[in-house]
């Protein structure tokens, strides 16, 4: 019997013959009801079906996902990767997943459905702000798609492992699947209040909900039973290195080197090192109050666990915590979060762990520094590296961070700033150019081209204007802008980053001497060619160079280096948005299983290239269900808002981490 029945009887159908485009290593052999029969032509290929509404897009707007069904008759493995886009050029308005199909395995995939925030004067917003998840299916995203009009449905299969025989697959047209409900419920729908006193959603139930505080009781016993002083795996340093590989010179801190044509870590004790981590290590998130009580339990007699106070927010997380431990629940934690670490094979303790869990001599670890930023024009968020505020403002958190991390052994290194917004291109400059002669990085743009030029005659012939001064140029418009113009452009951008760059390095060594700089975490509007001017400058000056890659794979995205230097993954993750948390993360995936077969392939797939160097998630616990100060509220912890773990991910985890040492040193 098929099991194509969802997307077979759907009604969003077409003309087959307009629709479908086989390419690649894969042949169309039939087609009924809707169902594709195709071959796999070679013992290793790759292969896209392609289906084109271009002429009549499909409306989803019913649905949670966009889904085709996927029969695997052959006996290879399958890589299956799936993007539904409204555009009829992919950009950045698209939904995408991953799957990993066995030989005679069939399943239904399905990627979730981004979608836009609701309108200001929505009740959603009125109550929960730009909260990313809600009940009923909606998450919101900048990649949203218009789901009522959706052009493109791609499939790219993979395989390498077809041994003789058949090699035949079964597609459904796409459809959609899980039913949309979100535009007709309201915030007075939901149970009042929504959440127990442990922070968990009242009206669910799943594997691992906490019914009752005395739970958690027993659950500190058996966890600081089973973790205090658990040792590392067997065949690492105490740092997490890899005993089994060549050993190289011992400086007493960690160090970069490459070897045999890959980048490594080499830790304290001289052994190579490969940063399996993650974000947030020993942290809650606080969730806002005000405005929306009705939706929380009564927690006015709870004064330790209030923050600042109860109209502001409360974190469930570290109340649970200390619901779990008692009084010393700190130390505790730390016990059992180092314990965690060692057994699942963790070596890495990433960006905004809290003190409890740093420079205390079980996990490396990494801190992340937070300058006061600048606003330049149409970017809010950018450091200006010749403005003495954020100079006196970095050397302040530097030397405040030294007295607790530098010199430490265990410190891995050291981030500055995250996921700046340095925009695409020629972006930094074309807004410097517009501002007042008294922003710093203005008058460093005009001293660099008066320095150039030497009179602004000069200047006016080769960019064609009629500037007074230099103190009075400005943008071009695209019509009038020529190439010498577009240099300059260019120019400024490479001065303005490696001034930053520059004075980050020199004044981290001088407070962190013999430390690692591993740069600001790139994100999503950096590589992929959109700024390879800053990416080249970060490079001559940090000793690693960090992207948050929020991706299905590493594969999917393209960096940019003058000089060769290894890279570290700054974050990633892949969310479930389910037991009692809304949201699904940056990338969504549909199960827990799922889940962690991502999470094994994504990070396999780091430690096979020979560039990448460590990959951190993000992040240790689930977001609360009501979410953070900015709306996030994704399940995507390793641990739940309870401090219970998802041992399908740990798991993942720990077959990971006994398996990347000798896979790195071993693969071409």
């Amino acid at each position: 019997m098929s099991i194509f029945f969802s997307c077979a009887n759907s009604s969003a159908r077409g003309a087959i013959d307009d629709v479908v485009k086989v390419d690649g290593d894969l042949s169309l052999l039939a087609v009924s009801n809707d169902i594709y029969e195709l071959h796999l032509n070679a013992p290793k290929g790759e292969g896209i079906v392609m289906f084109n509404f271009c002429q009549g897009p499909i409306d989803l707007s019913r649905f949670t996902h966009a889904a085709v069904d996927l029969q695997n008759l052959s006996n290879a493995r399958l890589d299956v990767r799936m993007m539904a886009t409204s555009e009829a050029v992919k950009n950045d308005r698209y939904a995408s997943g991953r799957f990993l199909l066995q030989p005679a395995e069939a399943e239904e995939l399905k990627v979730l459905l981004n979608r836009k925030y609701f309108p200001e004067e929505s009740a959603w917003r009125e109550t929960f702000g730009r909260i990313r998840g809600l009940p009923g299916g909606h998450f919101s995203n900048w990649r949203y798609l218009d789901t009522s009009n959706v052009r493109i449905v791609r499939l790219k299969i993979t395989w390498d492992d077809l041994p003789s025989g058949e090699g035949k697959l079964l597609v459904s047209k796409p459809c959609g699947s899980g039913a949309y409900t979100s535009d007709s419920l309201t915030p007075d729908d939901l149970p009042q209040p929504l959440l127990d006193t442990m922070g968990q959603l009242i009206d669910q139930e799943w594997d691992g909900r906490v019914n009752s505080v005395s739970e958690l009781a027993a659950d500190g016993a058996r966890d600081l039973a089973e973790f205090t002083n658990h040792p590392v795996m067997a065949g690492l340093t105490e740092y997490g290195g890899w005993k089994g590989g060549p050993r190289f010179d011992a400086t007493g801190h960690f160090y970069t080197k490459k070897v045999d044509g890959k980048w490594w870590f080499v830790d304290p004790e001289g052994y190579l090192f490969w940063s399996l981590g993650v974000t947030g290590v020993g942290g809650g998130a606080v969730t806002p109050v005000k405005g929306r009580e009705r939706f929380f339990p009564d927690l006015s007699n709870d004064d330790f666990w209030r923050v600042e106070n109860l109209s502001h927010g409360y974190d469930f997380t570290l109340g649970n915590l200390y619901r779990k431990y008692g009084e010393g629940w700190e130390e505790a934690n730390q016990q059992v979060t180092f314990g965690r670490m060692r057994s699942w094979g963790l070596n890495t303790a990433g960006a905004w762990s809290v003190k409890s869990v740093l420079g205390h001599g079980k996990v490396p670890y990494t801190i992340i520094i937070h300058p006061n930023l600048q606003v330049l024009g149409g970017l809010e968020k950018i450091p200006d590296p010749f403005s003495l505020v954020f100079r006196k403002s970095l050397l302040e958190e530097l030397e405040t961070a030294a007295t607790l991390y530098s010199g430490d052994a265990w410190n891995l290194g050291v981030f500055i700033d995250n996921e700046l917004s340095w925009g695409k291109g020629t972006q930094v400059a074309r807004e410097v150019i517009d501002l007042k002669i008294s922003v710093p990085a203005k008058k460093a743009m005009v001293d660099m081209l008066a320095k150039k030029y030497g009179g602004i005659e000069s200047l006016n012939r080769a960019w064609r204007t009629d500037f007074e001064n230099f103190d009075s140029i400005r943008s071009l418009a695209v019509g009038a802008a020529n190439d010498a113009y577009h240099h300059d452009l260019e120019l400024y951008v490479n001065f303005h980053a490696e001034t930053y760059f520059a004075y980050c390095a020199a004044v981290l060594e001088e407070h962190f001497p013999g430390h690692l700089y591993l740069g600001c975490r790139f994100h999503g509007s950096i590589y992929d060619r959109k700024n390879v001017l800053l990416q080249n400058a970060a490079s001559r000056y940090v000793d690693v160079m960090s992207y948050n890659i929020y991706k299905n794979s590493i594969h999917d995205i393209v960096t940019d280096q003058e000089v060769d230097r290894p890279i570290l993954i700054g974050e990633f993750h892949f969310g479930t948005g389910s037991h009692g948390v809304w949201g699904s993360g940056l990338v969504a995936c549909n199960s827990l299983e799922h889940q962690a077969e991502l999470y094994q392939l994504y990070v396999t797939e780091a430690v096979e290239h020979p560039s990448f160097v460590g990959a951190h998630w993000f992040k240790w616990a689930d977001h609360p269900t009501t979410g953070r100060y900015d709306g996030e509220n994704y399940r995507i912890g390793f641990v739940s808002i309870v401090d219970r773990v998802y041992e399908t991910l740990t798991d993942a985890i720990q077959n990971t981490a006994n398996q990347m040492y000798p896979l790195r040193h071993s693969s071409e």
